[in-house]
């Protein structure tokens, strides 16, 4: 992993360079702290401490006034790690009181990310805070003994309507071709940017790049995707078509997982949530072509669109509305849940964070709305800069155009429009198109976007 290599390298001459260290604030047998400028409203600040058999020192650090949100950051060798103990200045353990939600944090070995708060339920307060983290080898699972990094991101409090995210497009070769992506990247920025506008946030700007990739299908069962994101963010931060302040979005052909052959999805965040550094293992979000391409030039450029604003929610912190178990939901009390597919509503499954497990028959572009407390927390993370956004109503929940039969109203992508109405069980029900629910479920003759 001579990539890994650098940048520890790199980070670490970082850390060296900086040029105040926090004073007060401090961790049991460790280096003073050092702090570093990112952006005008952003800070990072690095404690130096050790994990011994399986659990960490305690590490205190101080949050100032005026902070909505931080980003807490583990980095070391081979472990994978965990939150044990979070106090907050009140004297609270939102762990062990189970107020704050840390399961299923994506990580690599020796690299995980929490965001702090990811609930409505709790707020950050100014003053100090006291964490322990228990490690164990990824590779053998015993309690872990190495030197860790604890990063605290800090940035400023934004208002509700002033967050924006740059993206970066890094297509490969073997993933589609550069005609279907070109004629079809406006229309997904489009639905993307209309998506997040209801709560606050925008797509301030992204890029597109081609690259050849080592796999165009990432298999998730192994090491291979971190050994490809490793590689595209290699050749692609030094010549800028990786920003160090943007979302990166890799187009592959396929996703699967090796130790489940019915495991096919239509994308996957590396990181959940995902860094603010663009050099890691997590810094990327992936989302297949396979499943939006029909082979003839086509692309449903509004279905990847939903299925990259579900990917890119997890990389900002959001967790599914409701797992596949239907016992875990997310933290948030103004999204929908569900606990089995007979039971779900039309408002669970519009929910852009529910899983296309969920879905049924319904595209993915059924799933078109962020709630408040998704917004509160996605514009909590770093990578959310400051920027004036000009926030959009939610999609149309009721069709009122007057249309002729055979014709309907429908609604398709937060237009309404009279469409030919169709069965979805009859096999012959449109001459041309697909018979295909609109965003109110109703089932009209539909052409997929070119």
């Amino acid at each position: 992993m001579l990539a890994r290599g650098r940048r520890l390298l790199r980070i670490a001459l970082t850390a060296a360079l900086a040029l105040s260290a926090l004073a007060g604030v401090s961790s049991c047998g460790s280096d003073a702290p050092v702090t570093e400028q990112l952006r005008d409203d952003l800070i990072v600040t690095t404690y130096q401490s050790r994990i011994s058999n399986g659990l960490s020192e305690r590490l205190t650090f101080d949050i100032p006034a005026g902070v909505d949100s931080f980003l807490i950051e583990v980095r070391g060798d081979k472990g994978l790690y965990y939150l044990t103990e979070l106090i907050t200045p009140a004297g609270r353990d939102v762990i062990e009181g189970a107020r704050y939600t840390t399961r299923a944090s994506r990580e690599v070995p020796g690299l995980v990310d929490w965001l702090y708060p990811n609930s409505p339920e709790i707020t950050a307060q100014e003053g100090t805070y006291t964490l322990t983290v228990r490690g164990v080898n990824a590779y053998t699972g015993n309690n872990l003994d190495e030197d860790i990094k604890v990063l605290i991101y800090t940035a400023d409090k934004k208002p509700a309507d002033t967050c924006g995210i740059q993206v970066d497009f890094l297509v490969d070769d073997a993933a589609l071709g550069e005609a279907t992506f070109s004629a079809a990247v406006a229309r997904i920025v489009e639905q993307l940017d209309l998506s997040y506008r209801q709560v606050g946030i925008k797509i301030a700007n992204y890029q597109v790049y081609r690259v050849n990739m080592q796999s165009s299908d990432i298999n998730l069962g192994d090491d291979s995707a971190i050994s490809i994101v490793d590689d595209v963010l290699d050749k692609t931060l030094p010549i800028k078509a990786a920003r160090e302040d943007a979302v990166h979005v890799m187009l592959v052909r396929r996703i699967g997982g090796s130790n489940n052959p019915n495991f096919d999805p239509a994308g996957y965040s590396m990181g959940l949530p995902g860094p603010w550094a663009a050099d890691r293992d997590t810094s990327a979000v992936m989302v297949s072509t396979e499943l939006y391409a029909d082979g003839s030039g086509s692309l449903d450029a509004d279905g990847l669109a939903s299925s990259l604003a579900h990917e890119m929610g997890h990389f900002l912190g959001l967790y599914h509305t409701s797992e596949r178990d239907g016992a875990d939901h997310d933290p948030l009390d103004d999204t929908a849940q569900c606990d089995s597919q007979f039971t779900c509503t039309d408002e669970f499954r519009r929910n852009i964070m529910t899983s296309s497990f969920w879905l049924g028959v319904e595209r993915p572009s059924f799933r078109n709305r962020f709630s408040e407390s998704q917004g509160r927390v996605m514009r909590g993370h770093p990578l959310c800069q400051p920027m004036s956004v000009d926030v959009v109503s939610p999609p149309i929940e009721e069709c009122t155009l007057e249309c002729t039969a055979p014709n309907t109203c429908a609604v398709i992508s937060s237009r309404t429009s009279c469409e030919l109405a169709c069965d979805p069980q009859a096999s012959t029900s449109c001459e041309t198109g697909e018979c295909l629910s609109d965003e109110l479920g109703t089932y009209v003759c539909t052409e997929l976007p070119e």
